[in-house]
């Protein structure tokens, strides 16, 4: 009987330590699960930080783009318009070798 008490009390201690063992790894498992859901969330959150200061950065750059380029265009029509003046002042001179010409 003192035997089967041993083999009895070895098994169960036996199982015992398996049991042990697989709360261990579920502990782990479960620590492993956290740290990885926080670091989702960190991730996402920097996403989302990532996302917000790009949209920034966009309307920046479409404000400097938008502000170079009417900078260009007035430039353009001030070019444009001292062409007009020049070409007015070169049909005037033609107009009156012209004249001259003729008399």
């Amino acid at each position: 009987m003192y035997s089967q008490s041993t083999y009895f009390y070895k098994e169960l201690d036996k199982k015992n330590k398996y049991i042990e063992d697989l709360k261990n790894r579920v502990n782990t498992l479960l620590d492993e699960k956290n740290l990885l859901n926080k670091r989702i969330q960190d991730l996402i959150e920097k996403n989302n930080q990532l996302s917000i200061m790009n949209e920034q950065e966009n309307r920046q750059l479409d404000y400097e783009t938008n502000n170079r380029m009417n900078e260009l265009y007035e430039t353009i029509k001030l070019l444009q318009q001292e062409n007009q003046i020049i070409n007015d002042k070169l049909n005037k001179k033609k107009n009156l070798k012209k004249i001259l010409i003729i008399q």
